[in-house]
């Protein structure tokens, strides 16, 4: 059994609403394509980032993720996962807070891109 990385989401010194959004990552019930689906939705599903796959919380996250952090890892399985080995590879220094709130940043920023491109027909270069 997967320990729950509470200390990864609500201990980080950043807004409240990224610290809700974080929990729902590790939840998986952020709405996606994928989860609206699941209540029954009929959607064409594809990734507003990549354009090719189908939206799932990990595809999207992990992509851009990946891309951003250029870190050689192997990838884990889901988010509890990531945040429960996140600050293992982190030091013990003064700038693990820092070092503690950089994935729910990345979350955040590609969700609100996610969310521009979703309803308001915007891009930004990532």
């Amino acid at each position: 059994m997967e320990l729950w990385p509470w200390q990864m989401i609500w201990r980080p010194k950043i807004p409240y609403k990224v610290n809700c959004f974080t929990w729902l990552l590790a939840k998986e019930a952020v709405l996606t394509q994928e989860n609206i689906k699941k209540r029954k939705f009929q959607l064409c599903s594809r990734c507003y980032l990549c354009e090719e796959q189908a939206e799932t919380v990990n595809h999207q996250l992990w992509r851009i993720f990946s891309s951003l952090s250029k870190i050689i890892w192997v990838k884990p399985r889901n988010i509890v996962q990531l945040l429960n080995c996140w600050i293992n590879i982190g030091n013990t220094t003064i700038k693990e807070e820092r070092w503690r709130i950089v994935p729910a940043c990345i979350w955040w920023t590609v969700w609100k891109e996610r969310n521009q491109r979703c309803f308001e027909g915007k891009k930004n270069n990532l």
